[in-house]
């Protein structure tokens, strides 16, 4: 997928990371490079002489591009996300092989990762039966819940602490001024000023003083960051993906990607999984629907925005777009 942010490194380059990671002897066999992430280049290698037979590189992008300020050391807080998930024991997350954030070889963080062997479950999903689909939403939930008892000594996001805080209510609140102050800087096309949005995020704050414990949430849980195997029992979980975008806060915002596809079985499947991992399931009272709301419209408003230092044309650069349209719908359920 093409973008602005994506700045991928030389094979020789490539070849350096990996004889600094995995000592002198490595050589890169194959270096595939993987198209579906926005944000980082990312390699498919397979090596010969020491360290891994296989690995995933992710590079990101060298300072002096444009980015969200929340993205700033987003490759630091990958490693440290992954680094408590395995410390934890959350399974099917890829370990931490070596990071090169020095800027030496390359001006961008590097991050190599374990390979997780399968497909994404985008790609997969049309060829699963209905009970695999749903055995596997199972297993994505119980992992996310996991994660979701991993806490934090504050609240929002890891290796930011311009966007920390003791409460959730207050590192939300700084979370969303960060996009806003972002939406000033790249002029991206909101259907109303950055001050009247400000103000409607802050008069629906209230719903934010319930959840006590920075708990990690993945916030990113879409299928294209789930891998999945076929084996001898049928289709099933290998691996969780792409955590740089997570941070410690409410485990509800990681119900909106849990429940984003599939049939109501799927749905069900993954909140039980999820319950089962935390250790409680969520009422979905008002004060969650509420909470939801707000989540949904943060994330609208990171699409419309992201979209400017990306580089992306199309109808998400329009006010009126649906990203738009589902950014005014929750701010008003939100309220």
């Amino acid at each position: 997928m093409e973008s602005l942010t994506k700045v991928a490194p030389t094979v020789a380059e490539i070849a350096a990371l990996a004889k600094a990671a995995f000592g002198a002897r490595t050589r890169v066999a194959t270096a595939r490079a993987i198209d579906e992430g926005w944000y980082n280049a990312g390699f498919a290698l397979e090596l010969e002489g020491s360290g891994p037979a296989r690995a995933f590189l992710k590079v990101a992008p060298p300072p002096g591009v444009p980015v969200l300020i929340y993205e700033h050391q987003l490759m630091r807080a990958e490693a440290a996300n992954l680094q408590a998930l395995a410390q934890a024991g959350v399974p099917h997350v890829p370990a931490v092989l070596a990071t090169d954030f020095s800027g030496r070889i390359v001006a961008g963080d590097c991050l190599f990762m374990a390979w997780a062997d399968g497909v994404m479950l985008s790609e997969a999903r049309p060829a699963m039966a209905d009970e695999e689909r749903v055995c596997v939403r199972r297993e994505i939930g119980f992992a996310c819940g996991l994660a979701n008892r991993i806490e934090s000594a504050a609240f929002g996001y890891p290796a930011q602490p311009a966007l920390q805080a003791t409460s959730w209510r207050d590192a939300f609140g700084r979370m969303v001024a960060g996009l806003l102050d972002d939406a000033r800087r790249f002029g991206a096309p909101l259907a109303e000023p950055v001050a009247a949005l400000s103000a409607r995020f802050q008069r629906a704050a209230d719903v934010l003083d319930g959840p006590s414990r920075p708990g990690l949430a993945h916030y990113d849980l879409w299928d294209n960051n789930v891998i999945v195997r076929q084996g001898p029992d049928g289709w099933r979980l290998s691996g969780v993906v792409d955590w740089e975008r997570g941070f410690f806060g409410d485990p509800l915002a990681d119900v909106i990607a849990l429940t984003a596809v599939g049939g109501p079985g799927e749905r069900e499947a993954a909140l039980a999984g999820q319950a089962e991992g935390r250790g409680e399931a969520f009422a979905f009272d008002d004060s969650d629907r509420r909470r939801l709301a707000l989540y949904r419209a943060y994330l609208w408003l990171i699409m419309i925005v992201e979209a400017v230092p990306r580089g992306f044309g199309g109808s998400i650069r329009l006010p009126v777009s649906s990203a738009a349209r589902r950014l005014e719908r929750d701010l008003a359920a939100a309220a």
